[in-house]
């Protein structure tokens, strides 16, 4: 799929479109990764004939979300002229990349021993990218782990028999789930799920707030969302609006940024077809359906909130109007489903 092509911003899921995106953005990463390896390997610092088989599996998008991470911290080691943390983040990404899991969605928590020495560090310092709205990411124990996992694999597997294309679109988006908790007790430090562009392919959800299959299916959805929004721009924002300029958002009480409430907004509308999609599939129990019609509803009006603030004040990029145009006529095309 071209992204010069409008189809390829089309709204409802689509796998194969979803694993183009995916590509797209392992190949970038792959690419940068390969120019600072290259000049580490000049420089001497990669053992002889290393370069080589990293260079193979970057060709190959073997790009897993540690080695991302840590490639995040050694861009900024490098433009901090900081030599320690430039070798440690560099042993940090060709550990990552060595050690790449293979196929299918990762289930971990948070500490080092999941994701790989120093990793959990990383990992928090990266979903807590808005210094307005820090969140408190701590780790499940074992028990808590296992049972998260099991009703994260009954989640997946509801949207696989009941909404195959949003599961197709979660396994061609997200390798690696990380379930957590919220630390303390400040409820200002919670969370529901955090993605971010600089951890692609991993997502990191309160398994606290998914109590239940239906939940966790929503959270997985939500959170493909993003990344797709992430891969049609590379990381880039929708919007040409200054960070600074904060608006009524529709997921959150505190303002926030134009970026954040278009990418809200989309999320939105992709969680009322999925509940949709659900509630019309018959896989669901009573409680579930009543559940899932109440959610589609809930989404429909706050995804009419977020799109009064959109259309008053967003200064969309040509990318941003090709994401959002195609959600906005869903919607206007589903009001009375």
């Amino acid at each position: 799929m071209n992204p010069e092509d409008s189809a390829y911003y089309a709204f409802l899921p689509d796998p194969a479109r979803a694993a183009a995106v995916d590509r797209r953005a392992r190949a970038a990463f792959a690419e940068s990764m390969m120019s600072l390896l290259t000049a580490f390997d000049r420089q001497g610092v990669l053992a002889d004939g290393r370069l080589a088989g990293l260079a193979a599996m970057l060709d190959a998008g073997m790009v897993p979300p540690g080695a991302v991470a840590a490639y995040a911290d050694l861009v900024e080691a490098i433009y901090g002229s900081t030599p320690e943390a430039t070798g440690v983040a560099l042993g940090a990404l060709l550990t990552a990349l060595e050690d790449e899991a293979g196929t299918g969605v990762r289930v971990v928590t948070i500490v080092d021993d999941d994701l790989g020495e120093g990793q959990a560090e990383r990992y928090r310092r990266l979903v807590n990218d808005d210094p307005s709205t820090p969140i408190d990411v701590r780790p499940l124990a074992d028990d808590d782990l296992a049972t998260a996992g099991e009703r994260l694999r009954a989640g997946l597997a509801l949207l696989d028999r009941a909404a195959p294309a949003f599961a197709g679109e979660v396994r061609a988006l997200l390798r690696q789930v990380v379930l957590t908790r919220s630390g303390g007790e400040d409820p200002a430090l919670a969370f529901d799920g955090a993605s971010t562009y600089m951890l692609w392919g991993a997502t990191v959800l309160n398994a606290e707030r998914h109590p239940t299959r239906l939940a966790i299916a929503e959270a997985l959805v939500h959170e493909s969302a993003h990344y797709l929004l992430f891969g049609f721009t590379l990381g880039s924002p929708l919007v040409e609006n200054d960070a600074d300029e904060l608006y009524a958002s529709p997921l959150r009480a505190d303002p926030r940024p134009m970026d954040g409430i278009v990418h809200a907004s989309y999320v939105l509308a992709r969680l009322c077809a999925c509940m949709r999609t659900l509630a019309a599939s018959g896989a669901l129990s009573a409680d579930e359906h009543a559940e899932a019609v109440r959610l589609a509803d809930a989404h429909r009006r706050a995804f009419s909130g977020g799109r009064v603030v959109i259309a008053a004040h967003a200064r969309l990029t040509d990318i941003g109007r090709s994401a959002f145009a195609p959600a906005l006529a869903y919607m206007d095309g589903h009001t009375g489903a």
